[in-house]
């Protein structure tokens, strides 16, 4: 398979189970006995880790091989939702185990996103980027639309253990689509030799230098705090 249909088709498969699976966690606390306390905790335990590593995943995707980042990303995604698909389904859950495996996704997607963003130009040439990346957005915008219905009606027919089963099979396919990728690891933004601190400094450094980008990531994080609230701790609620 082609390198790219192979990135293409292993982003795609892992966005069916994530669009599906903040409905099926919701709703898995809230099955547990927990209320918007519970809740609360859960969603801040993925949210948090994904925020504080977010700097370090970027300057270690440009130091190593993305797709083995991508690869052992998804594979620790997987698992945390395959435990929590498990206590959920023995009625063995509680807060603090949700919440470990929702740290422990939350972690790994700090290190996954930034990888998976640098992958396309690697695979496609100049001239077919903008069509490469048509091909990887729209669909994965269509999968979130129509994802939380989809994890709706599952959770509706089958109970939240199911989706997040599903969610995990989907991280364990794209991790072994992934495998199969050869990209090599960048020059550090420090230079040639330097060290992670070094890289650490010099992308903190550019990313306070640029005060279009910092207050986009604040207005950002502000927005995507309030539909996070109203999405996956209101909603489910009401």
């Amino acid at each position: 398979m082609p390198a790219f249909r192979r990135f293409l088709l292993a982003h795609l498969v892992s966005a069916t189970g994530s669009a599906m699976a903040p409905v099926a966690l919701a709703f898995a606390v809230i099955e547990q006995g927990g209320g918007a306390r519970s809740l609360g905790i859960v969603l801040t335990a993925n949210t948090v880790p994904a925020l504080v590593l977010l700097l370090l995943g970027g300057v270690l995707a440009d130091r190593v091989s993305r797709s083995r980042i991508l690869f052992l990303g998804n594979l620790v995604a997987g698992a945390a939702q395959a435990v929590v698909a498990v206590l959920v389904a023995t009625g063995a859950a509680t807060t603090a185990a949700m919440s470990l495996c929702a740290c422990a996704s939350g972690a790994a997607a700090a290190f996954t996103t930034p990888a998976a963003q640098g992958v396309v130009p690697r695979l496609v040439g100049p001239e077919q980027l903008q069509q490469a990346n048509a091909l990887v957005r729209v669909p994965r915008n269509a999968v979130k639309v129509v994802g939380p219905v989809v994890g709706g009606f599952v959770v509706a027919l089958t109970g939240p253990a199911w989706a997040l089963g599903w969610d995990a099979v989907t991280f364990v396919v794209a991790a072994l689509l992934l495998a199969g990728l050869r990209l090599a690891g960048t020059v550090s933004a420090g230079g040639p030799g330097a060290g992670l601190l070094a890289d650490l400094r010099v992308g903190w450094a550019g990313f306070r230098s640029r005060v279009w980008l910092w207050s986009y990531t604040l207005c950002g994080t502000a927005v995507v705090a309030a539909w996070l609230a109203g999405y996956q701790l209101l909603g489910p609620l009401v």
